[in-house]
């Protein structure tokens, strides 16, 4: 259970951000404290911490050394074993370069992220899925999907494989456009492709808060696999 430095975030976000998972409810107070304050690597401002769903003791600890909770990270998953249609959805298009519509519409996805809900990285959010969106086009076994509607992008899907599971990367529908069936379509979109590509599983990961979504993916199909609460340590509020 050491704490681990992240580097990408540290030079991201300005401040030394490390990560500890505590995935499981045998870890005494002594050890976590031990851990958060004492550890050999507990040089850090902020530290990430990963805790299974309605974990109350380590819950109560961490909410008392001055933790906040901000997601209840939640995983769908779906096996994948044929095609939905006989033909490809027209209306979805394969996005070859990134475009302003493609950023606005992705940062205008995430206000239930913990890097949103944080003020402390809420400046940054925007940049933040700046950069994942731009990931998305960048991967070398990915696919971006979109929609267009009245001459404008209406809803996007950035998508990948490795190992063998496909990967909702980010989807996101331009509030103008919700409500119409168009995430659906670009999961579909995106199952085909993971098909195509030797997948046998289709993997998401979004906020429990984020009902729309989670019913969204049931309603494809997807079960949820596993929540994790992530609370962030600033260590300026240590006990």
């Amino acid at each position: 259970m050491p704490i681990q430095s992240l580097p990408w975030d540290s030079a991201f976000f300005g401040y030394a951000v490390s990560r500890l998972n505590i995935l499981g409810n045998d870890v005494s107070e002594d050890i976590l404290k031990n851990e958060l304050f004492d550890g050999k690597d507990s040089n850090y401002d902020v530290c990430y911490i990963y805790v299974y769903h309605n974990s109350d003791t380590i819950s109560s600890f961490l909410h008392s050394a001055g933790a906040i909770l901000y997601d209840h990270k939640v995983t769908f998953r779906k096996d994948l074993i044929s095609f939905e249609d006989c033909d490809p959805d027209k209306i979805v298009l394969e996005l070859k370069e990134l475009t302003q519509e493609a950023i606005d519409i992705a940062i205008s996805s995430g206000l239930y992220s913990r890097f949103y809900l944080d003020p402390h990285f809420k400046s940054k959010q925007p940049m933040l899925y700046k950069q994942w969106i731009n990931n998305c086009f960048e991967h070398n076994n990915g696919k971006v999907f979109g929609i267009n509607q009245n001459d404008e992008l209406a809803a996007i899907a950035g998508s990948s494989v490795s190992g063998g599971v496909g990967h909702l990367e980010l989807i996101a529908v331009h509030p103008n456009y919700r409500r119409r069936g168009f995430a659906k379509r670009l999961i579909h979109a995106a199952e085909r492709f993971f098909l195509n590509s030797g997948a046998v599983a289709a993997e998401v990961v979004t906020q429990l808060n984020n009902s729309a979504a989670c019913k969204t993916y049931q309603s494809c199909e997807y079960s949820m696999i596993e929540t994790v609460d992530v609370w962030h340590f600033w260590k300026s509020k240590k006990m």
